[in-house]
């Protein structure tokens, strides 16, 4: 049935527990606890299945990188998995235990080490070689090559903390700092560029326009780049803390590391550039005697300096590291150590086991090999004594051997916890021995038990209810705090995009600068290039300067409107001479207008210069209708330009100007636009960032209201919690009060009970568990009350002569003043003195007869002190055909005188009962009541001042209640049993 084995589903959530919180800065803080019962064997979340002991309960925690920045294990003896590794790293791990233990064979790892830092790998490209020289510009030098990335910084150790009072087997605590990894080597520096190679003539230098050194300057190569910087290496943590309270033996059963990490060494200098090449041209003299040409090599630039190494890493404070090792004093730190969570759990669990192991076995019967669970019991409660926080204790009585499994005495209150809950144990109440006269008597409490157990489901489904909410606002908190975190951490990570994204546009500007200059020298070179054409032509164009700007317009064609209009506010800016320049009607001519309306001009060159007749005519005219020109297309550039500077007669590398003046424009036009795009996503970062700010306002302005209704549900869950604890704790010591009866009964022992204890969490037993424990109860009832039906308990006395079975008592009773007798249901029906048909024999009262024994001083009022005592073990048969063994405290019956007779007799104090007096004067509790068999082992003990040397018998006379096999015995039969049972007159 499955009220044997309760099923534990919902109870892992009683086991651990976790707590959020954000502080101020968005920084979140979690922790989870775990709380084991007893014996519990603690498994990391990449384990296998556990197939150890039952009495050990798994328990699966979360590690590795899942786990919470703190993780605490509360527990009584805690088992960890001998060859298994608890991953913590860099995070704080608390074990807060009675013992910790190494389950199985092996060492057990705790790794809280910090890791090692990283160097970003990404690679970093030689810096920009120099531009080349040309005729009139001289080469550039190349650039310096990048910095080398810095190594990583490593992360520091964890934390580790332990409180035990026992430690078996080896650990590993491994709390090592990480390493800074190593800086990476800095970048090539840059090229120079190289001299130009032409074949320009420079005649009469030395004494027109350039001297040599000029020409030599103008024409070599330039240095290359210096090599870039080694990154510096990353700095090394330093190793985690540990804290631990321990017994001073213990200490070297664990193998600590605490080294810090080394730091990262510095990165390598980048090589340096290569000097450009060396350039050329020509030079002369002409003179009246003699003239010469010859070609001018210049030098080669030189390579550039190599860059400098990094900075090594730094090596950590050692002095932030803590260790810390006391020796452990129970009465000092237990009381502190535990939760109340903890303490609430243990104090259930005890109570609860209480009544299950007052069920199952007699608490009250001293033994030299006490049941294992009643010697765990006594254990814990001993321990709890001291975890709990200090209140004084309650005197203890000296009877009481707790580790002996006596617990008939034993009387403790359970401190009080924070929580102001009170758990008292009061073990001096037996609820076990009391007398069924009838099973009625069982029957009407036990029926009401059912009411109750249906009556507490609904508190049982309202702590469920209250308890489903309470995690399900508990995730909504943690989902809540981590988008918290992760909004503070998003904005900071888009302020820090902001200001690497305003870096890149200020340095867009200044190549947008650069390239202008570019441009603008470009254009003064085409201008001059055309001014000493237009000398040529002169009188060809009617109009001076079209050519120039004619040129220049097609030199900015492109596609794109927005390039075309950034083009055109560049060239603008250029200095342009437009002096003399007039329209047909003799009007100035607007630059920008000109700029703008020769952007468009598309077609043939004849249709080009049908169109230029056109525009030159139409601009004094004051209308702009009918201008409009197609755009010249990129494949009929050359064309344009070949027709152009045939009609000017210009020489050709004016080509080669306009050529690279459309190069730089281009350049040009893209780096605007990479600067559009870097303004645009500076914009959408800025405003993600202030919507970020804003979600962090509405996080911070709402929680106020859920915060109380949070603290509101925590209320409501320990009411019912505490409730439905109250409540089952009721139903199960009833039960268990119910269980002891039916044993007592039917001698059915309540094993399924007993399983109940096998559970790590006292939630695991459920109302449903209980109404199930109460049917197999019902059923062991009716069961018997159907048997007690056929055939009621009847009295039968008999009376059994020991010295015709066993003539040695006589002679005992003369030497020793003593003998012992086992008295078994077999000898006494072999022996005639009960039938075999009698079962569930108990014993109302006995009578021992010595007969010849005398008082030395005969009187009415004479008492003699004798003694018949049992030992702690009754054969019970029932009308099933079972047998059992009961054990019970042995049975003292005191002798009295019989005056009338002068008769040294036994009897009991109430003869309509089996209480018995007990000899101890000292003593005046009666006796529990208790249902036993005459069947056992009997000691008769005779006091000096009895004259045994006539005896010559010993009888003894049991009245007895049993049932018969064979139906009702008439009266007659039962008349004939007393006169056979009645003892002899001799």
């Amino acid at each position: 049935m499955s009220s044997r084995i309760p099923a534990p589903d919902g109870t892992v959530d009683d086991l651990h527990y976790s707590i959020v919180k954000n502080s101020d800065d968005g920084k979140l803080s979690h922790s989870t606890h775990y709380i084991a019962y007893r014996d519990a064997i603690i498994l990391p979340a990449a384990s296998g299945a556990y197939e150890g002991p039952q009495h050990i309960l798994p328990i699966l925690i979360t590690d590795g990188d899942g786990a919470a920045p703190c993780t605490t294990i509360y527990g009584e003896n805690l088992y960890f998995k001998a060859g298994a590794t608890y991953n913590f790293k860099s995070k704080i791990l608390k074990i807060v235990a009675k013992s910790i233990n190494v389950f199985g064979e092996g060492v057990v790892t705790f790794d809280l080490h910090g890791d090692d830092g990283e160097t970003s790998t990404e690679d970093i490209k030689p810096a920009a070689s120099g531009r080349d020289g040309t005729e009139d510009t001289p080469s550039e030098n190349g650039s310096d090559g990048t910095k080398g990335h810095d190594g990583g910084n490593g992360v520091a150790g964890g934390s580790f903390s332990l409180l035990a009072s026992s430690v078996i087997g080896a650990f590993i605590v491994n709390l090592k700092g990480g390493n800074g990894s190593a800086g990476r080597k800095g970048g090539t520096g840059g090229n120079g560029g190289h001299g130009c190679k032409t074949n320009r003539s420079y005649i009469n230098t030395n004494n027109t326009n350039y001297t040599l050194e000029e020409l030599q300057a103008r024409y070599r190569g330039s240095k290359g780049g210096r090599g870039g910087t080694g990154g510096n290496g990353g700095n090394g943590a330093v190793g985690g803390n540990f804290i631990a309270i321990l017994p001073n033996h213990c200490r070297t059963l664990l193998n600590v590391s605490q080294d810090d990490g080394s730091a990262g060494a510095a990165g390598e200098e980048g090589d340096a550039g290569k000097g450009g090449g060396a350039g050329e041209c020509v030079i002369g003299r002409n003179g009246l005697k003699s003239s010469w040409r010859r070609r001018m090599y210049a030098n080669a630039g030189d390579n550039g300096d190599a860059g400098s190494r990094g900075s090594a890493g730094n090596a950590p404070d050692s002095s932030q590291k803590q260790t810390i090792l006391t020796d452990f004093v129970a009465q000092v730190h237990f009381p502190t150590a535990f939760p109340p969570d903890f303490l609430q759990l243990i104090c259930d669990r005890l109570r609860f086991e209480y009544h299950i192991l007052s069920a199952v076995m007699d608490l009250n019967t001293p033994s030299t090999d006490p049941d294992a669970r009643l010697v765990k019991f006594g254990e814990t409660l001993a321990w709890l004594l001291l975890a709990c926080p200090a209140i004084p204790a309650p005197p203890v009585d000296p009877n009481v051997n707790v580790e002996g499994g006596i617990l008939s005495d034993l009387r403790s209150n359970v401190r009080q916890s924070i929580l102001n809950l009170k758990y008292c144990i009061n073990l001096r109440t037996d609820i076990w021995g009391r007398r069924l006269d009838s099973v009625d008597s069982l029957f009407f409490p036990f029926y009401g038990i059912k009411e109750k157990l249906h009556s507490a489901r609904h508190v049982e489904e309202e702590y469920l209810a209250s308890k489903k909410l309470n995690g399900e606002i508990n995730k909504d908190r943690y989902e809540k705090a981590n988008t918290f975190a992760s909004l503070v951490q998003n904005e900071k990570t888009l302020k820090d995009k902001i200001t690497e994204a305003g870096l890149r546009c200020q340095e867009l500007v200044e190549k947008i600068t650069r390239a202008k200059t570019v441009v603008e020298d470009k254009t003064r070179d085409i201008a001059t290039q055309l001014r000493k054409a237009e000398k040529k032509i002169e009188g060809h164009v009617e109009w001076n300067g079209w050519g120039a700007l004619l040129a220049l317009g097609t030199v900015v064609v492109a596609p794109e409107a927005g390039i075309v209009a950034g083009a055109i506010t560049v060239l603008e800016g250029a200095d342009l001479d437009f002096n003399g320049i007039t329209t047909g009607g003799g009007d100035k001519v607007q630059k920008s207008y000109v700029l703008r309306k020769m952007t468009h001009v598309q077609g043939g060159v004849a249709e080009i210069r049908d169109k230029m007749k056109d525009l030159f005519k139409g601009m004094g005219e004051g209308s702009g209708e009918g201008l409009e020109m197609i755009t010249v297309e990129k494949d009929k550039f050359t064309e344009l330009c070949d027709e152009y500077l045939e009609a000017i007669g210009a020489d050709g590398p004016l080509r080669m100007l306009f050529q690279d003046l459309q190069t730089q424009s281009d350049v040009l036009n893209n780096i605007i636009l990479s600067y559009n795009t870097e303004v645009v996503q500076l914009h959408k970062l800025t405003s993600d960032r202030a919507q970020a700010k804003l979600q962090q306002q509405v996080l911070q302005i709402v929680p106020s209201q859920e915060d109380e209704d949070y603290r509101r549900l925590h209320l409501l869950r320990y009411f019912y919690s505490s409730t439905y604890t109250k409540h089952k704790m009721a139903l199960v010591k009833e039960i268990a009060s119910a269980a002891a009866g039916v044993r007592a009964l039917t001698f059915i022992n309540p094993d399924y009970l007993a399983s109940w204890m096998d559970f790590g969490c006292f939630g695991a037993v459920t109302v449903d568990c209980l109404i199930e424990a109460w049917e197999v109860l019902r059923t062991a009832v009716e069961d018997y009350q159907r048997v007690e039906s056929m055939n009621k308990t009847q009295e039968v006395p008999f009376t059994a002569r020991i010295d015709t079975v066993y003539p040695f008592v006589v002679d005992n009773l003369k030497k020793n003043r003593s003998f012992i007798v086992d008295l078994l249901p077999k000898a006494a029906a072999s022996a005639h003195w009960i039938s075999s048909i009698w079962r569930d024999v108990r014993l109302q009262g006995l009578q021992v007869f010595l007969e010849g024994a005398k008082h030395k001083h005969p009187s009415d009022h004479a008492q003699i002190s004798l003694r018949v005592r049992s030992l702690n073990a009754f054969v019970v048969h029932d009308t099933m055909g079972r047998k059992y063994v009961v054990n019970c405290p042995e049975v003292i019956l005191p002798f009295a005188y019989l005056a009338k007779d002068r008769t040294a007799a036994c009897k009991p104090v109430n003869p309509n009962s089996a209480q018995f007096q007990l000899d101890d004067p000292k003593n005046t509790e009666p006796m529990r009541r208790c249902l036993i068999s005459p069947y056992t082992t009997w000691i008769v003990e005779v006091d000096g001042d009895v004259d045994l040397s006539e005896v010559d018998g010993v009888t003894m006379v049991f009245t007895t209640q049993a049932r018969s096999t064979q139906g009702k015995v008439d009266s007659f039969n039962l008349a004939l049993a007393r006169m056979m049972a009645a003892p002899s007159k001799e």
